[in-house]
């Protein structure tokens, strides 16, 4: 699409100019190269919104916003604050004082939007820093975007904003909302200044309507974050710093906005302060790892300032206290954004009663929802602008079945649901719903899905990692007589006092779960012992990250009995332990204690304030405590990000709690790439129903069965690779074992000399051995000489796809090859099979669509994508041309592509764009069609010139140099090449090549060239010449 950095800042400046940006050349804006404001932008905001201010008022107020006052990171903590409140400014001699904002929050139009381009800065230093683009809104510079020549990694772009800008110039960016990197279409990520390229993630949703797209990030970040009126609710609502540090920044994810945006719409929909409100404000669906808490704080933040709802109460209610800490945690850390005082936990029911009755509005309250059963049917308030949060909202919020429950005297009855209760305790307040597991009943009492986000689509956006599955078959035990005997008692004894039998059979499942022969000590110990071995499997391959990982238990007795088990079979393990010094320990048992726990149980518990320490430490990255032995506890609401691996072994027949369950190891963590669960329980159809139950809601899912038939047809792959090489004569099967760089490269360069269908079939095979490779591979142990045949072949083919990052160097560890290879597996999926990609080949020309076969061929996006970005070159020949007509084919075509990209069209639109772009391409083709392939072939011969020349640069330095160097190099080699056009083939004379090599030493070496790099490159360039010579013979 873009061949130049240059050309890729155009685009976006086009972009944001639709958005009703204005734009400036900074060149020649402003006379003072250390002033980071547009001082007439403000004074024109500021006299127009405040009409009585002078230009006296405005400068005096200008140093009000300067003000140095602490660290960078404070300052602009305080500068975000001060911009939603407003700052202070009296006049001399005057009693009043008055309320300043620098941007107008509720009359967009009011305000100044301005991108600015090329503006240089110079320091105290006198050190002149350039930058590519600044967004200013009224004169303050909010956002800065950085940008990556095209053909470049985008990683390396955050760089430039947080040491180079962040260092040298952060008065530019102490007022710095966020950062935007960019090096084309689909590679622009937006994050905080100070952030790691990690932090960094991508808006793939334009508005409320559309649905995220994993394509054209470039356009859906412009019109969606950048729409003028989005913008202005992000730098209102959406920006947040803790309170005690504010390097802890939080800048909204895509799905938090729309959701938030969305809630608070069918909140005042639905709210009673309205005739038709029902109280019904609905649910957000959003996937375990998504985010959810800071979407309920945002929310928060958006339910204070809503006019409608006059200054609303919020509760927050959980049904474990351990999620109401953790909800009442993140909210206490952010008193300062929601601009509260103490945000209250309620302790007990008095003290509800007490939060609730007592106020007529306002405040921020979480709470659990059993301190709500101690009231009945007692009203603590009729305020309809009680806006109540519920977490796990598929919970304890089922107010149409009755729940049965045990009294003191022992006799069985009826009790009321507790969310039945919570209703009417707060009969006329607003009722929303967070859940990753919806059910019927959750949709029946909360109201409709107002905004979801699934498994699959938080796993393209970065935030949680695609799940493995498999599944261990285990000795099965009888129930012994005894434990049979006793559930029959129970049983009959509900059924004599009156109990459906219905509720009996339920209560004998739950019994029969708690007692099952999942426990006898037999097959636990067996399963102990897989574990172990699956585990230190997993440490030995490098497929686990830290050593995290969580044992799933049936009950209480059975997670004690795997302690003591593991304990027998690894004592190296327990070492550490310490009862005194708990988080010392590499193994920990985690559940709940009772009264009635037995001696054996009680040793190895802990009490509330330990566990939750122990939490603290588990979630720490390099801690000893590795393996937590769990049942119920941490089961839902804990996230550990590095913990990457489970071991399930408890019979989970509840959907959402089985869901819930497997993905505490789907969170995002540096270098995990997937997680693990492994069963060793029959819940295949469980789970299957669970994730139907979700994709029947709009979750594609993210959950990957690894079995047995996923290593056999990697197998298979791997045999049809051998065939396909046979059939040509090369038989591989001797070179695995002993497979070196330069064995591999002979193997690249002969593939090269291959015809089209051979390639193809080789890159069609390659990339279905790393798909099904990554089903299977974090769960299926395959034998030392299967890992051997796929990294052979996945090293092959790597290094035939994208040979300038297979050379950095030859990788024969499976645990360092994978992460490679599967994200050139993804680069590749996201273009299509490419021939310009290799390194030695003649780049192919572009080919033109016929009619009969357009439609067809741009049925996928892929394919579409391919197409735009042959057409770079197309534009750049026209360009080069020059003449007045090849100037108006480049612009039709630039306007045809500018419709695709930035509309978003789709069906029979798209198609009638791509058939009109086919015919303007075909027919500037037909009219210069000499000059072109001229064009084409300068192109890809300086291409190939500057990959060997890269390649070379990579081995012995940190960095390349700059692209226009590059250039220059590239066309001083290719002008000597032609020099010698004609006398270039296999069996030219000795003396001729090397006269020819030594002149391009020569021209290096005045260059500047490292002498280390001078034999190597030159010769690969002669290769090079040679092989181009002998492929035109062939050609005529």
């Amino acid at each position: 699409m873009f061949s130049t950095k240059q050309e890729l800042i155009d685009h976006v400046i086009t972009l944001l100019r639709r958005e009703g940006y204005s734009y400036t050349d900074g060149k020649n804006l402003r006379k003072d190269a250390t002033e980071v404001f547009l001082l007439d932008d403000l004074e024109n905001f500021l006299s127009s919104k405040y009409s009585w201010l002078k230009e006296q008022d405005i400068y005096a107020i200008l140093p009000k916003v300067r003000k140095k006052e602490g660290k960078f990171h404070d300052f602009n903590k305080d500068f975000f604050q001060k911009l939603r409140e407003g700052y202070v400014y009296k006049r001399a001699g005057e009693l009043n004082s008055h309320s300043i904002h620098l941007i107008d929050f509720s009359n967009v139009e009011s305000n100044i939007f301005r991108v600015v381009s090329g503006l240089s800065f110079s320091t105290n230093l006198s050190a002149v820093h350039n930058t590519d683009l600044i967004v200013y809104i009224n004169g303050i510079p909010f956002i800065v975007w950085a940008f990556k020549d095209p053909q470049e990694k985008l990683q390396g772009a955050e760089t430039l904003i947080k040491d180079t800008l962040s260092g040298c110039l952060p008065e530019l960016l102490r007022y710095n909302a966020f950062c935007v990197i960019c090096n084309g279409i689909n590679k622009t990520k937006y994050g905080i200044s100070w952030g790691e390229y990690r932090d960094y993630r991508e808006w793939k949703r334009v508005d409320e309507k559309e649905q995220p797209s994993n394509e054209n990030i470039l356009v859906s970040t412009i019109r969606g974050l950048f729409n003028q009126e989005r913008l202005l609710k992000v730098l209102e609502s959406f920006i947040c710093f803790a309170d005690s540090n504010s390097r802890e920044k939080i800048i909204c994810r895509y799905p938090q906005f729309f959701a938030s945006i969305k809630l608070l719409k069918s909140i005042e929909e639905h709210s009673k302060v309205t005739e038709k409100g029902d109280g019904k404000g609905g649910i957000y669906f959003g996937t375990a790892g998504c985010g959810k808490s800071y979407t309920m704080l945002f929310l928060a933040k958006l339910l204070q300032k809503s006019k409608l709802l006059n200054n609303p109460t919020i509760v927050l209610i959980t049904d474990r206290i351990s999620l109401n800490r953790q909800l009442h945690k993140l909210f206490s850390k952010h008193k300062d954004y929601l601009s509260y005082g103490e945000i209250d936990r309620v302790q007990s029911g008095e003290n509800l009663r007490k939060v609730l009755s007592g106020v007529s509005g306002g405040g921020i309250y979480s709470t659990t929802i059993q301190k709500f059963r101690d009231f009945g049917d007692e009203a603590l308030s009729e305020r309809a602008n009680i806006i109540c949060i519920a977490d796990e909202a598929h919970r304890s919020q089922d107010c149409e079945s009755n729940k049965w429950g045990k009294k003191e005297d022992g006799k069985w009855d009826v009790s009321k649901p507790l969310a039945k209760v919570l209703r009417d305790c707060l009969p006329n307040a607003t009722y929303i719903g967070f859940t990753a597991t919806p059910k019927t009943n959750t949709l029946e009492v909360f109201g409709e899905i107002v905004d979801s986000y699934g498994m699959r689509q938080s796993i393209d956006d970065g935030f949680t990692v695609e799940i493995d599955t498999t599944w261990v078959k285990t000795p099965e035990f009888g129930m012994n007589e005894e434990v049979a005997f006793e559930m029959e008692s129970v049983m009959q004894e509900m059924l004599r006092d009156g109990i459906p039998e219905a509720v009996v059979r339920a209560e004998a499942r739950k019994r029969a779960t708690a007692r099952r022969a999942y426990v006898d000590p037999a097959r636990l110990r067996i399963v102990a012992k897989n574990i172990v071995e699956r585990y230190e499997k997993r440490i030995e391959e490098g497929r686990t990250v830290e050593g995290k990982a969580m044992i799933v238990a049936q009950n209480k007795w059975a997670a004690c009995k795997y302690y003591r088990i593991l304990k027998e079979l690894r004592p190296q393990w327990f070492e550490k332990d310490d009862r005194e010094v708990p988080e010392k320990s590499m193994v920990n048992v985690i559940v709940s204690s009772s009264e009635t726990d037995s001696e054996e149980i009680k040793e190895l518990l802990w009490d509330d304030k330990t566990k939750s320490n122990l939490l603290t430490k588990f979630k720490e990255d390099k801690s000893s405590f590795k393996i937590a032995i769990v049942c119920e506890m941490w089961l839902t609401g804990v996230d550990v990000p590095s913990l990457d691996t489970m071991f399930l072994d408890r019979y989970i027949e509840d959907h959402a709690l089985l869901v819930q369950a497997i993905s505490r190891v789907n969170r995002d963590y540096p270098k995990k790439s997937r997680a693990l669960v492994v069963f060793y329980v029959s819940l295949q159809k469980h789970l299957r129903e669970a994730l139907n139950a979700l994709k029947e809601l709009g979750d594609s899912g993210g959950v990957n069965d690894s079995n047995d038939e996923n290593a056999e047809f990697v197998r298979k792959v791997i045999e049809k690779l051998n065939e396909l090489f046979l059939l040509e004569g090369k038989d591989l099967k001797g070179e695995i074992p002993v497979a070196d760089e330069q064995i591999i490269k002979g193997i690249v360069a002969w593939i090269i000399q291959q015809d089209k269908e051979f390639k193809e079939k080789f890159y069609f095979l390659g990339k279905e051995l790393i798909i099904n490779y990554k089903k299977c591979a974090y769960a299926i142990s395959f034998e030392e000489g299967e890992k051997d045949k796929f990294v052979f072949w996945a090293t092959l083919w790597m290094t035939w796809i994208e040979p300038s990052q297979a050379q950095k160097g030859y990788i024969n560890k499976l645990n360092e090859l994978e992460p490679r290879v599967f994200r050139v597996l993804e680069e590749q999926e996201s273009v299509g099979y490419d021939y310009s990609m290799e390194l030695y080949a003649n780049a192919a020309q572009s080919q033109i669509i016929e009619d009969s076969n357009e439609t067809t061929w741009f049925s996928s996006r892929k394919n579409i994508d391919k197409y735009l970005s042959e057409m770079d070159g197309f534009i750049q020949n026209l360009q080069d041309i020059g003449t007045g007509k090849a100037i108006s084919f480049k612009e039709k075509i630039e306007d045809l592509i500018y419709r695709l990209n930035s509309a978003h069209e789709q069906g029979e639109k798209a198609d009638e764009l791509l058939k009109e772009l086919a015919q303007v391409q075909r027919a500037a083709k037909e009219e210069y069609s000499e000059e072109m392939k001229a064009m084409e072939e300068n192109r890809a011969i300086l291409n190939v010139i500057s990959q060997i020349l890269k390649k070379n640069v990579e081995k012995v330095e940190e960095s390349l140099p700059p692209e226009e160097k590059i250039t220059h190099l590239a066309q001083g080699i290719k002008e000597i090449r032609d020099a010698y056009e004609g006398l270039i083939s296999a069996d030219m004379k000795v003396e001729t090549g090397r006269k020819m090599r030594k002149e391009m030493k020569l021209f290096l070496h005045k260059e500047g060239w490292s002498k280390e790099m001078l034999d190597d490159t030159v010769q690969e360039w002669f290769a090079y010449f040679v092989n181009l010579s002998e492929t035109k013979k062939d050609s005529y």
